[in-house]
């Protein structure tokens, strides 16, 4: 339906890679970040969190893009699972076009 809509009009998904965000710009590596939201999410007894905000994907990942004139984001969502407990490791889904992603280190 909304291709339908754009018709002929509708403008070229962004090609261009997404990047990682040095952690010295971020102020918090990825692990630090995902811990505290895990925390978070644990008072609430959150088993997963749906993220579809451009820029808190951007956060929570460290990785940064130009897809969108003068703003460092990406397209994309993804799905964050947080783990609670002593040695537990939460884990994240991003769901982003994969010729965006320079290399499977990202």
């Amino acid at each position: 339906m909304v291709d339908a809509v754009w018709g002929s009009d509708k403008p070229p998904i962004p090609q261009s890679k997404v990047f990682v965000h040095d952690v010295k710009y971020a102020g918090l590596t990825v692990q630090q970040k995902w811990a505290n939201v895990a925390e978070r999410l644990a008072t609430k007894k959150v088993d997963a969190q749906l993220i579809s905000t451009l820029d808190d994907i951007d956060w929570i990942v460290n990785m940064r893009g130009n897809d969108i004139k003068y703003n460092p984001v990406f397209f994309s969502y993804a799905i964050f699972f947080p783990a609670y407990g002593e040695g537990a490791h939460s884990t994240l889904s991003l769901f982003i076009e994969k010729s965006k992603v320079a290399d499977e280190s990202v």
